[in-house]
């Protein structure tokens, strides 16, 4: 009995050793660098808190209240297109958060940019994260196809001459698809692009020689249409089409 308890004791050492410690030291490292960050901040050194903020993310640590203070970092050192960027992912995890929302707000503001015109669909959409609308979608299905077996099981006559589901079931399958449509209008807007600093200028082909054409403002939101070499092809919300190195934009949500 002895032996066996030191063996499971062994055993349970050495899972700790190979998994848990790395965990624990990238957790500690991380909440290291978050004060150092926050001092950095503190101190009035935006650039090297949004730096610090940036490094804690590269290690896999995300979430919405480190693209936050991100945001704050990048806004305070004056990068307009990587504060709205920040701001905008982190409302990709957190799309409710007043703070969040205040902070683009008033950074949109301040550089005199508009926020993208969003028609009542797309505002509805906005609300929710991508997973939460697929889980809405995936949770109204299963639930639909749950009453469809039951009723099947049981041999219950269904209404109508042509044997629809019940109205519960039909409310549950729009309810699907209404969830899913709002999933991938989530998506789409994920997939916009933010120009960054300094305010670059569209190209008209995708060479760093080519003739510079309209002038960009930093923050502004464009539709990524395509890649080439190191350079995207981008729209605006008035339709310039250009191309833009692929330092100079990058989209809310990465592929």
């Amino acid at each position: 009995m002895k032996r066996s308890v030191i063996l499971r004791g062994l055993l349970a050492g050495t899972v700790l050793l190979l998994f848990g410690i790395p965990e624990v030291a990238r957790a500690l490292d991380a909440g290291a660098r978050f004060r150092e960050a926050n001092a950095k901040f503190a101190s009035g050194q935006y650039v090297r808190a949004a730096d610090e903020f940036r490094a804690i993310l590269d290690s896999g640590q995300v979430s919405a209240a480190l693209l936050f203070d991100l945001g704050n970092a990048e806004s305070r050192a004056g990068r307009v297109g990587h504060a709205i960027l920040s701001y905008r992912r982190a409302l990709a995890l957190a799309p409710r958060d007043p703070d969040i929302l205040a902070n683009l707000r008033q950074t949109r503001a301040a550089a005199d940019l508009e926020a993208p015109q969003r028609s009542g669909w797309q505002q509805v959409a906005a609300i929710q994260t991508v997973d939460g609308w697929a889980w809405l979608a995936t949770g109204a299905a299963w639930v639909a196809c749950t009453l469809v077996i039951v009723a099947t099981l049981r041999r219950s006559p269904l209404p109508g001459p042509s044997r629809w589901p019940p109205a519960a079931v039909l409310a549950l399958a729009v309810a699907a698809i209404t969830c899913g449509l709002l999933a991938r209008t989530r998506l789409e807007q994920l997939d916009e692009a933010v120009v960054l600093d300094p305010p670059p200028s569209l190209r008209v082909a995708p060479f760093e020689a080519a003739t510079a054409s309209t002038r960009l403002i930093a923050g502004s939101t464009v539709a990524w249409e395509r890649e080439h070499g190191g350079y995207v092809l981008v729209r605006t919300s008035d339709g310039q089409a250009g191309w833009l190195a692929r330092t100079e934009v990058e989209r809310v949500l990465e592929p």
